[in-house]
C-alpha cells in the first residue's frame, strides 16, 4: 500500500531546499502541481519516485504573508494534473489550516499575556501589602522569573554619593 508521509521519518525536520527548486513558487503562496517524471531537479524526481509519487499538488499555508508550511496531495497511481477545482479545493484547506494556526497562535500569546498580567498583579499586591517593600521582593522576584522561564531574575538598587553611583543588590 501507499504510506502516508505523516510518519515518514526521512521526511521530518528535512531543510526545504532539500525538496527541489520547483516547490520554491510555495515559498511566494502559490500552488504547484508537477509530474515527477518532468521533474528538473535530480534529487527531488528521485525523493519522489521513492515515494511511489507520480504526480503532486502543494498549496502553500501562509500565516501573515509568510508561509508556515503546505499541504500536498499525491497520486501514487496515476500521473495527471489537477484540475482547477482539486486546486481551489487544496488552497481552501491550506487557507483554513492557516486560519486555524493563527487562532492558536493568537490563543496561546492572549494566554500568555494573561498570566503575565495576573502576575503582576500579585507581585504588585504584595509589594503594596508589606510594610516594607523589600520584605516580598525576593518572593516577587522568584515568581516573575518563573512567569517568564528565565533561570535569574533580579533587583539592584542605585544609590546616589557624592561622587558616584553604587549598585546595591
Amino acid at each position: 500500500g501507499i504510506e502516508p508521509h505523516i510518519n515518514d521519518l526521512e521526511l521530518k525536520n528535512k531543510p526545504f531546499e532539500s525538496f527541489g527548486s520547483e516547490l520554491k513558487p510555495v515559498l511566494q503562496g502559490k500552488s504547484v502541481q508537477e509530474i515527477t517524471a518532468t521533474l528538473t531537479d535530480e534529487a527531488f524526481r528521485a525523493l519522489n519516485k521513492a515515494h511511489q509519487t507520480l504526480s503532486y499538488l502543494v498549496s502553500p499555508v501562509m500565516i501573515d504573508g509568510e508561509c508556515a508550511g503546505f499541504i500536498g496531495f499525491d497520486d501514487c497511481k496515476s500521473t495527471r494534473l489537477w484540475s482547477d477545482e482539486e486546486v481551489k479545493f487544496q488552497m481552501g484547506m491550506a487557507s483554513g489550516f492557516a486560519a486555524a494556526l493563527q487562532n492558536n497562535a493568537n490563543y496561546k500569546s492572549a494566554m500568555y499575556k494573561t498570566k503575565l498580567l495576573e502576575t503582576n498583579t500579585r507581585i504588585v499586591e504584595k509589594l503594596l501589602s508589606s510594610e516594607d517593600w523589600r520584605c516580598p521582593l525576593e518572593e516577587s522576584l522568584a515568581i516573575m522569573g518563573t512567569a517568564v522561564a528565565v533561570d535569574r531574575a533580579y533587583y539592584f538598587e542605585i544609590f546616589e554619593k557624592a561622587d558616584s553611583s553604587v549598585l546595591f543588590m
